[in-house]
């Protein structure tokens, strides 16, 4: 078990570590075709004045060997806060050694802090590893939705149709 971690927010300095590392973790999911961001998204969406989203890496030495990235969301049902988590990724190196605990631990006080009641992630089905995981540190698997997604071309005709 690894103990002597740091975690840190990420800068706009940031940018190209954060967007090597989204593209190992895109290549594990086996979704790297479908990864086009680019230092100037992740600049925009996460430093830009407004953003909600925060990155977070997490330190080893001084090294970085993981990162998350989550932002606020809603649940409507329990009219509560909840904290939606978009990615984490531990190097390959340096997993099994209590780091995802870890974030997911501090990541539970930051939810905690800020009155949220839960914490939601998407996991890639085929991604066995981090299904194990979540479930392992007291993650539950809810089958009961579906993921519709509705991308770029779909807002474009929607747009169009129903103007």
């Amino acid at each position: 078990m690894i103990k002597e971690i740091e975690i840190q927010i990420a800068s706009d300095k940031d940018t190209g570590l954060l967007l090597s590392l989204i593209g190992e973790l895109a290549e594990v999911e086996g979704l790297s075709d479908k990864s086009t961001v680019t230092e100037d998204d992740l600049r925009r969406l996460l430093f830009e004045p407004g953003s909600v989203s925060e990155a977070m890496f997490v330190y080893l030495e001084g090294e970085v060997v993981a990162y998350f990235i989550f932002c606020p969301k809603i649940d409507t049902y329990s009219g509560k806060n909840a904290i939606y988590l978009d990615h984490l990724y531990v190097l390959p190196a340096y997993r099994r050694k209590g780091i995802g605990g870890a974030i997911m631990a501090h990541l539970g006080r930051v939810a905690l802090e800020r009155g949220a009641a839960l914490i939601e992630l998407f996991a890639v089905e085929s991604n066995r590893d981090a299904l194990e995981f979540y479930s392992s540190v007291g993650g539950k698997q809810k089958d009961i939705v579906k993921v519709i997604r509705f991308e770029e071309e779909a807002l474009k005709e929607l747009a169009r149709e129903h103007a």
